[in-house]
């Protein structure tokens, strides 16, 4: 037989699996992740043997590509990336890949015995820089203990402001309504003097600002719950984020917000 019959009774057999003999095993995530973990492994030897921009691609690649990547993995791949990007040009263009991995993992904590120390230095400052930057929680009230009148509900939440402006309000307006059903009470009394137009303006003044006290104080009243009934429907449907992905050219975020 000639070589090239030979060759291609070869790769005949070889085409496909012999009768009862089982195909190749296809890729699974458990491989994936054990491939893109060698390769952070690969990344690393070459970043301490000083291809840093070779490490850089290879790192970047797992994170944009490493979709099956274990949390635990894809930490150890940024804190690698962002410890090469700060060897290369500090703090500033490893900022972003580091304020990534906090965001995920708050608690993250650098091995000195891995990383060199002023890397770890610059790490735990941005990680507090961070925290420090971080808004402080605004405490929403139930709108039933805004409901509380003279504005009680807001003293009760550590907010006296609001609640001396709701109170204020509230009580400018009972005062204003009361005062004027006072007054009118007793021009009823005595009535207005047919033909008496000042008698009579006066009246429908008096009447008028009573109306617009009354309705004043119930707005003090029901406004604040309003308003606070939003925003505590609002703070009951936390942000949720559902993918966060680094990619060459920035960071892309997916969820509810």
């Amino acid at each position: 037989m000639c070589p090239t019959m030979w060759w291609l009774v070869q790769l005949a057999f070889s085409a496909e699996p012999a009768p009862g003999e089982a195909p190749p095993p296809a890729a699974t995530p458990q491989a994936a992740a054990t491939s893109a973990s060698h390769r952070i492994d690969a990344a690393v030897s070459l970043y301490l043997a000083g291809e840093t921009t070779q490490a850089r691609r290879i790192l970047q690649g797992v994170l944009v590509d490493g979709g099956t990547l274990a949390a635990e993995e894809r930490q150890v791949a940024m804190a690698w990336l962002g410890d090469i990007q700060f060897a290369e040009q500090g703090i500033s263009a490893a900022q972003s890949v580091l304020a990534t991995l906090l965001a995920e993992n708050p608690d993250y904590s650098m091995d000195p015995m891995v990383h060199p120390p002023e890397f770890c230095e610059a790490f735990e400052r941005l990680r507090a820089d961070l925290r420090s930057s971080e808004p402080l929680a605004t405490k929403v009230p139930y709108p039933w203990q805004v409901g509380l009148p003279l504005g009680i509900g807001y003293f009760l939440d550590g907010r006296p402001r609001a609640g001396f402006v709701s109170g204020g309000l509230q009580v400018a307006g009972i005062v204003t309504s009361f005062v004027a059903e006072a007054e009118l009470s007793s021009i009823r009394k005595v009535g207005v003097p047919k033909g008496d137009e000042v008698g009579a303006a006066r009246y429908r003044v008096i009447r008028t600002i009573g109306e617009v006290g009354g309705v004043g104080a119930w707005l003090a009243w029901g406004v604040p719950i309003a308003i606070e009934t939003a925003s505590w429907s609002a703070a009951r449907r936390p942000v949720t984020v559902t993918s966060l992905e680094l990619h060459p050219d920035g960071i892309a975020i997916a969820g509810r917000f």
